[in-house]
């Protein structure tokens, strides 16, 4: 999906169906492309708990030499990433609500651990929705970082991750105010070295 094939409205609405699609309620609702799709809103049940080696559900890998299917998910992940920038892009451009919205978004840590949206103190229908996408991108960030060494075995060379910082380079900005994953987890630990 390219930013030029999108219209602010129709962007608007794709970020509204993917921030309802994340309440664990609504996961399981069919996804209008499942090549990109956001798995992470799957919650796990307990017949197919989150896989030993990705802890991405969905699926399971006994191995990371062996873990095709953790690629699959993850990619299948930034897939739907991919689409969220290219819906924040537009939205930020053509919609000042939203423009708004995310300038004075304010992220924390408790977002990334809370699967309990916090209230919005003001602003419309736009800071609900720049709140639940920062909270659900930070889960991803979150997720992505306990991979470490893995991401060598299960990534398919440099092009998965260049994907991945690609999208992770530009919704940094958008999402968490210019601030990357690592540095919000940082500044809400105190350094005990």
């Amino acid at each position: 999906m390219s930013e030029s094939d999108i219209n602010p409205d129709q962007a608007f609405t794709f970020l509204r169906n993917a921030v309802r699609a994340m309440i664990p309620s609504n996961a399981g609702s069919p996804v209008p492309n499942p090549n990109r799709a956001n798995l992470l809103a799957q919650s796990p049940r307990a017949s197919h708990p989150r896989c030993r080696v990705c802890a991405w559900p969905g699926h399971q890998s006994n191995n990371v030499h062996k873990a095709s299917a953790c690629r699959d998910a993850i990619i299948t992940t930034i897939g739907f990433w991919e689409d969220v920038l290219a819906n924040v892009q537009v939205s930020y451009k053509g919609h000042l609500p939203f423009q708004m919205a995310i300038q004075e978004n304010k992220v924390t840590v408790n977002m990334i651990y809370s699967d309990a949206p916090k209230a919005i103190e003001s602003g419309g229908m736009e800071a609900v929705i720049v709140n639940r996408l920062a909270m659900n991108y930070l889960k991803f960030q979150r997720l992505w970082a306990s991979l470490g060494p893995k991401v060598s075995y299960i990534m398919e060379g440099d092009r998965d991750v260049i994907r991945y910082e690609n999208i992770t380079q530009a919704l940094n900005d958008y999402l968490l105010a210019k601030n990357s994953y690592e540095q919000i987890v940082m500044k809400a630990e105190p350094n005990t070295r």
